[in-house]
């Protein structure tokens, strides 16, 4: 007896998600040349990666009450840390198929491989969320991309079990001229590939509090992207870091990063475990389709 599964497809600022919701914790998760399959943009329904959600219970070492568990994957199938962006996907399937109904000021606490992430609706129709805790990397990577005449140094920030590099440029046709499908060049040369943020802070970098960015984005497997939640937090992380104190006054904790597939708004805040990072953008259901499993796929 063939058996069909009910996907979504969801568009949250630029990166496109097929969401699964299984039915029990038991659900296994289907094989990797499966989402592949899925994923690819002309022999598949197309995807920039999947997205599996199972019932769960609390972990033991919180007082979360989580019932969601999410593992995103690439778009070849392999597993990957979860980006913000996977997060509001899996938010807006949660609440739209009623499996979780929020009170208003209510969060979302979803479980991933790097802990709970609470995820809450906004007022613009998308999602906040906590991307956690973040940390410096210290050394000194260089990027050589095609666009750009000579390496660049960056900056590598960890951020939600992800690396990514930023590379600070100097003005709007810089970022244009990036070609953003093609694998950069780093040196030192990293044993797992980051991402790579390209930055151009706006001008005036700060308005009403508030700093401007636009950045573009390259992800390991998935090349070029037109949003990248994560990779947004980092070069908002990364520009408040250069920019440092100007005659006394810091850099501001509220960004608006201007990615290809809209804005995203980042902001840092104090926890008693140390500074996390907010981000907001948007997640829209685009269409919901089934599709038969292959013949002998464990479920």
């Amino acid at each position: 007896m063939t058996e069909s599964i009910l996907l979504h497809k969801v568009h949250a600022n630029g990166a496109d998600y097929l969401v699964h919701v299984a039915k029990d914790e038991d659900a296994a998760i289907c094989a990797p040349e499966t989402v592949a399959q899925w994923c690819h943009r002309r022999t598949g329904i197309g995807a920039s990666g999947f997205v599996q959600l199972t019932p769960t219970t609390a972990p033991e070492h919180t007082a979360e009450q989580v019932h969601w568990q999410l593992q995103a994957y690439r778009l070849d199938g392999s597993p990957q840390p979860v980006n913000g962006d996977e997060l509001r996907a899996a938010a807006r399937i949660l609440i739209d198929e009623g499996h979780v109904e929020l009170a208003p000021a209510e969060t979302l606490p979803i479980l991933t491989v790097n802990g709970i992430h609470d995820v809450q609706p906004n007022g613009s129709g998308g999602f906040q969320l906590d991307l956690g805790r973040w940390r410096l990397i210290q050394n000194e990577p260089t990027v050589l991309v095609p666009g750009l005449e000579i390496p660049r140094p960056g900056l590598e920030i960890e951020l939600a079990g992800s690396r990514v590099i930023v590379i600070a440029l100097a003005h709007a046709d810089e970022l244009a001229a990036v070609h953003i499908d093609t694998a950069p060049t780093i040196e030192p040369e990293p044993v797992d590939l980051p991402t790579i943020a390209y930055v151009v802070p706006d001008e005036p970098l700060v308005r009403d509090s508030v700093g401007w960015l636009r950045m573009r984005a390259w992800q390991p497997v998935s090349g070029g992207t037109d949003a990248g939640g994560t990779a947004a937090a980092a070069t908002a992380l990364a520009v408040r870091y250069w920019a440092g104190s100007d005659a006394g006054n810091r850099a501001p904790n509220h960004w608006r990063v201007t990615t290809d597939g809209g804005p995203l708004q980042v902001r840092m805040f104090p926890t008693e475990e140390g500074e996390h990072l907010g981000l907001a953008g948007r997640a829209e259901r685009v269409f919901d389709t089934r599709v038969t499993l292959p013949q002998g796929e464990p479920r």
